[in-house]
């Protein structure tokens, strides 16, 4: 069961995390780089409220699958870091996956996210930034949990 034996952050809780960035150098293998940041998620959307906001940023999106619902959840991120490496870490969709009870990801949807995005930013040492992602998860799943590809959880469930 999610949660059961994870040590899953609850929404609102900033947590540090560090993660390897592969960044361009002399090999064709680039030079790793560790990044140490801050993640919180602030704030979650599901349901009526999250189709809503979807629609506003684009009429185009899609409406959910039968017996699924989206789930947006606006996360923060504080890359730390100082010195002559200006490596940015640039937030992509696969870093960040929705487990559902049974340990099974969810798909991420192609939707068009609402402002702020955070898919796609360059994140440099030092910056803070903020923004969107999406999910579609099952109707009825009321603990669904969210994994940063460092290795950390977060509580994303409404029960």
């Amino acid at each position: 069961m999610a949660g059961s034996t994870r040590d899953a952050v609850p929404i609102g809780e900033v947590v540090a995390v560090k993660f390897q960035v592969i960044a361009e150098g002399p090999t064709e293998y680039g030079i790793p780089v560790i990044i140490q940041a801050r993640l919180s998620v602030l704030e979650i959307l599901r349901g009526t409220p999250a189709w809503e906001r979807l629609q506003t940023a684009d009429p185009a999106n899609e409406p959910p699958a039968a017996g699924f619902e989206y789930l947006l959840v606006r996360v923060q991120i504080s890359s730390e870091g100082s010195g002559a490496m200006r490596i940015p870490y640039e937030v992509r969709a696969e870093h960040f996956r929705i487990f559902d009870a049974a340990n099974q990801p969810y798909p991420t949807p192609a939707v068009r996210l609402p402002e702020p995005t955070l898919i796609g930013a360059k994140i440099y040492p030092n910056d803070v930034r903020e923004g969107w992602l999406v999910f579609q998860i099952a109707s009825n799943d009321r603990r669904p949990e969210m994994f940063f590809f460092s290795g950390q959880w977060f509580r994303i469930g409404t029960g």
